[in-house]
Protein backbone atom coordinates (compact mmCIF):
# COMPACT_ATOMS: atom_id res chain seq x y z
CA UNK A 1 0.00 0.00 0.00
CA UNK A 2 1.37 3.40 -1.03
CA UNK A 3 1.27 5.83 1.88
CA UNK A 4 2.01 9.55 2.26
CA UNK A 5 2.43 11.12 5.70
CA UNK A 6 1.75 14.78 6.49
CA UNK A 7 3.84 16.94 8.84
CA UNK A 8 3.52 20.35 10.44
CA UNK A 9 7.23 21.20 10.59
CA UNK A 10 10.61 19.79 9.59
CA UNK A 11 11.68 18.71 13.09
CA UNK A 12 8.52 16.74 13.79
CA UNK A 13 9.76 13.61 15.58
CA UNK A 14 6.15 12.43 15.59
CA UNK A 15 6.05 12.40 11.78
CA UNK A 16 9.48 10.79 11.50
CA UNK A 17 8.49 8.03 13.93
CA UNK A 18 5.17 7.51 12.11
CA UNK A 19 6.93 6.99 8.78
CA UNK A 20 9.48 4.66 10.34
CA UNK A 21 6.85 2.51 12.07
CA UNK A 22 4.85 2.17 8.86
CA UNK A 23 7.96 1.17 6.90
CA UNK A 24 8.84 -1.43 9.54
CA UNK A 25 5.30 -2.76 9.23
CA UNK A 26 5.95 -3.41 5.54
CA UNK A 27 4.15 -0.44 3.98
CA UNK A 28 5.54 1.69 1.15
CA UNK A 29 5.87 5.27 2.43
CA UNK A 30 6.53 7.20 -0.77
CA UNK A 31 6.25 10.78 0.46
CA UNK A 32 5.98 13.26 3.29
CA UNK A 33 4.03 16.47 2.64
CA UNK A 34 5.25 19.09 5.10
CA UNK A 35 3.79 22.53 5.70
CA UNK A 36 6.40 25.30 5.68
CA UNK A 37 6.98 26.55 9.23
CA UNK A 38 7.76 30.20 8.70
CA UNK A 39 4.66 31.80 7.21
CA UNK A 40 3.23 35.05 8.56
CA UNK A 41 -0.35 33.79 8.37
CA UNK A 42 0.59 30.69 10.35
CA UNK A 43 2.41 32.71 13.03
CA UNK A 44 -0.62 35.00 13.43
CA UNK A 45 -2.96 32.01 13.73
CA UNK A 46 -0.86 30.36 16.45
CA UNK A 47 -0.53 33.62 18.37
CA UNK A 48 -4.32 33.93 18.39
CA UNK A 49 -4.76 30.30 19.44
CA UNK A 50 -2.09 30.06 22.13
CA UNK A 51 -0.99 33.55 23.18
CA UNK A 52 2.61 34.74 23.27
CA UNK A 53 3.82 32.65 26.26
CA UNK A 54 2.69 29.29 24.87
CA UNK A 55 3.64 30.22 21.31
CA UNK A 56 7.19 31.00 22.48
CA UNK A 57 7.38 27.75 24.49
CA UNK A 58 6.16 25.71 21.51
CA UNK A 59 8.69 27.39 19.22
CA UNK A 60 11.57 26.64 21.59
CA UNK A 61 10.40 23.11 22.41
CA UNK A 62 9.36 21.80 19.01
CA UNK A 63 11.29 23.86 16.46
CA UNK A 64 14.52 24.41 18.40
CA UNK A 65 14.25 21.13 20.41
CA UNK A 66 14.93 22.81 23.76
CA UNK A 67 14.57 20.73 26.94
CA UNK A 68 14.23 23.63 29.38
CA UNK A 69 10.67 24.89 28.76
CA UNK A 70 7.49 24.08 30.63
CA UNK A 71 6.37 22.06 27.59
CA UNK A 72 9.45 19.81 27.61
CA UNK A 73 7.55 16.94 29.21
CA UNK A 74 5.38 16.82 26.07
CA UNK A 75 8.35 15.83 23.91
CA UNK A 76 10.07 13.42 26.31
CA UNK A 77 7.90 10.44 25.33
CA UNK A 78 8.48 10.80 21.58
CA UNK A 79 12.23 11.31 22.11
CA UNK A 80 12.37 8.13 24.21
CA UNK A 81 10.32 6.34 21.54
CA UNK A 82 12.72 7.30 18.74
CA UNK A 83 15.56 5.87 20.83
CA UNK A 84 13.57 2.69 21.43
CA UNK A 85 12.93 2.10 17.72
CA UNK A 86 16.48 3.09 16.75
CA UNK A 87 16.02 6.37 14.88
CA UNK A 88 17.15 8.96 17.44
CA UNK A 89 19.90 10.15 15.07
CA UNK A 90 17.26 11.68 12.78
CA UNK A 91 16.40 15.21 13.89
CA UNK A 92 14.64 16.42 10.74
CA UNK A 93 12.22 15.07 8.19
CA UNK A 94 14.60 16.23 5.46
CA UNK A 95 17.38 13.96 6.70
CA UNK A 96 15.10 10.98 7.30
CA UNK A 97 13.45 11.22 3.88
CA UNK A 98 16.79 11.65 2.12
CA UNK A 99 18.21 8.57 3.85
CA UNK A 100 15.11 6.44 3.18
CA UNK A 101 14.54 7.64 -0.40
CA UNK A 102 11.19 9.22 0.47
CA UNK A 103 10.01 12.28 -1.44
CA UNK A 104 9.86 15.32 0.84
CA UNK A 105 7.42 17.95 -0.40
CA UNK A 106 7.18 21.38 1.28
CA UNK A 107 3.96 23.33 0.75
CA UNK A 108 2.28 26.46 2.11
CA UNK A 109 -0.86 24.42 2.75
CA UNK A 110 -1.78 20.74 2.72
CA UNK A 111 -4.66 21.77 0.48
CA UNK A 112 -2.34 23.22 -2.17
CA UNK A 113 -2.48 22.07 -5.78
CA UNK A 114 1.08 20.75 -5.41
CA UNK A 115 0.04 18.39 -2.60
CA UNK A 116 -3.11 17.24 -4.41
CA UNK A 117 -1.23 16.61 -7.65
CA UNK A 118 1.48 14.65 -5.86
CA UNK A 119 -1.08 12.22 -4.42
CA UNK A 120 -2.99 11.84 -7.68
CA UNK A 121 0.08 11.51 -9.91
CA UNK A 122 1.61 8.85 -7.66
CA UNK A 123 -1.58 6.81 -7.22
CA UNK A 124 -1.36 7.15 -3.42
CA UNK A 125 -3.56 4.72 -1.49
CA UNK A 126 -3.66 6.38 1.92
CA UNK A 127 -2.78 9.75 3.43
CA UNK A 128 -1.77 9.52 7.10
CA UNK A 129 -2.34 12.76 8.98
CA UNK A 130 0.50 13.72 11.31
CA UNK A 131 -0.05 17.46 11.57
CA UNK A 132 -0.18 20.42 9.23
CA UNK A 133 -3.64 21.99 9.45
CA UNK A 134 -7.25 21.42 8.44
CA UNK A 135 -7.83 19.35 5.29
CA UNK A 136 -10.33 20.26 2.58
CA UNK A 137 -12.31 17.98 0.26
CA UNK A 138 -9.89 17.99 -2.70
CA UNK A 139 -6.90 16.72 -0.70
CA UNK A 140 -9.12 14.18 1.10
CA UNK A 141 -10.33 12.87 -2.27
CA UNK A 142 -6.83 12.79 -3.81
CA UNK A 143 -6.03 9.26 -2.57
CA UNK A 144 -7.60 5.87 -3.26
CA UNK A 145 -8.67 5.09 0.31
CA UNK A 146 -8.80 8.49 2.02
CA UNK A 147 -7.10 10.11 5.02
CA UNK A 148 -6.60 8.39 8.36
CA UNK A 149 -5.97 10.26 11.61
CA UNK A 150 -5.13 9.45 15.24
CA UNK A 151 -7.08 11.67 17.66
CA UNK A 152 -6.40 11.87 21.41
CA UNK A 153 -10.04 11.89 22.46
CA UNK A 154 -13.04 9.55 22.60
CA UNK A 155 -14.89 10.35 19.39
CA UNK A 156 -17.54 11.49 18.80
CA UNK A 157 -17.74 12.95 22.32
CA UNK A 158 -14.52 14.98 22.31
CA UNK A 159 -13.68 16.64 19.02
CA UNK A 160 -11.26 19.42 18.11
CA UNK A 161 -8.28 20.63 20.14
CA UNK A 162 -7.14 19.98 23.74
CA UNK A 163 -9.29 16.87 24.06
CA UNK A 164 -7.17 15.30 26.80
CA UNK A 165 -7.89 18.31 29.00
CA UNK A 166 -11.58 18.39 28.08
CA UNK A 167 -11.89 14.66 28.75
CA UNK A 168 -10.44 15.09 32.24
CA UNK A 169 -12.58 18.14 32.97
CA UNK A 170 -15.70 16.09 32.21
CA UNK A 171 -14.47 13.07 34.16
CA UNK A 172 -13.71 10.83 31.17
CA UNK A 173 -10.59 8.72 30.56
CA UNK A 174 -8.77 10.10 27.49
CA UNK A 175 -8.68 7.75 24.51
CA UNK A 176 -6.90 7.51 21.19
CA UNK A 177 -9.41 7.22 18.36
CA UNK A 178 -8.28 6.21 14.88
CA UNK A 179 -10.69 7.53 12.26
CA UNK A 180 -11.03 8.63 8.68
CA UNK A 181 -10.97 12.38 8.06
CA UNK A 182 -13.89 13.90 6.20
CA UNK A 183 -14.87 17.54 5.65
CA UNK A 184 -16.20 17.90 9.21
CA UNK A 185 -14.15 18.35 12.39
CA UNK A 186 -13.38 14.83 13.65
CA UNK A 187 -16.64 13.44 12.25
CA UNK A 188 -15.27 10.72 9.94
CA UNK A 189 -15.78 6.97 10.26
CA UNK A 190 -14.31 5.58 13.51
CA UNK A 191 -12.01 2.57 13.13
CA UNK A 192 -10.72 1.88 16.65
CA UNK A 193 -10.60 3.40 20.13
CA UNK A 194 -8.23 2.54 22.97
CA UNK A 195 -7.81 4.29 26.32
CA UNK A 196 -4.63 6.05 27.38
CA UNK A 197 -2.79 5.20 30.59
CA UNK A 198 -3.34 7.87 33.24
CA UNK A 199 -0.60 10.39 34.02
CA UNK A 200 -0.98 13.13 36.64
CA UNK A 201 1.38 15.39 34.66
CA UNK A 202 -0.80 16.86 31.89
CA UNK A 203 2.18 17.59 29.63
CA UNK A 204 3.54 14.05 30.01
CA UNK A 205 -0.03 12.82 29.36
CA UNK A 206 -0.10 14.70 26.06
CA UNK A 207 3.36 13.37 25.19
CA UNK A 208 2.45 9.76 25.88
CA UNK A 209 -0.66 10.24 23.73
CA UNK A 210 1.57 11.06 20.77
CA UNK A 211 3.35 7.71 21.05
CA UNK A 212 0.08 5.87 21.64
CA UNK A 213 -1.30 7.50 18.48
CA UNK A 214 1.54 6.04 16.40
CA UNK A 215 1.20 2.53 17.85
CA UNK A 216 -2.57 2.40 17.47
CA UNK A 217 -2.39 3.88 13.98
CA UNK A 218 0.05 1.15 13.02
CA UNK A 219 -2.26 -1.51 14.45
CA UNK A 220 -5.23 -0.24 12.44
CA UNK A 221 -3.37 0.09 9.13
Amino acid sequence: MKIVVTAGYNKSLHSIATMHKLIKDGHEVIGCIQVKEFQLSRVKLYLRQYGWKTFKAKFLTYLLIRDNTYLSDETKAIKDYTKKIGISEYKTISNYCSDKNIKHIKVKSLNSKHAINFNENNDVDLLVYSGGGILRKKIIDSTNKGVINPHSGFLPLFRGMNVIEWSLIYGFIPYTTIHFINTGIDTGKILLREKLNYNKNIYAYRGSATVHNIELLSKVI
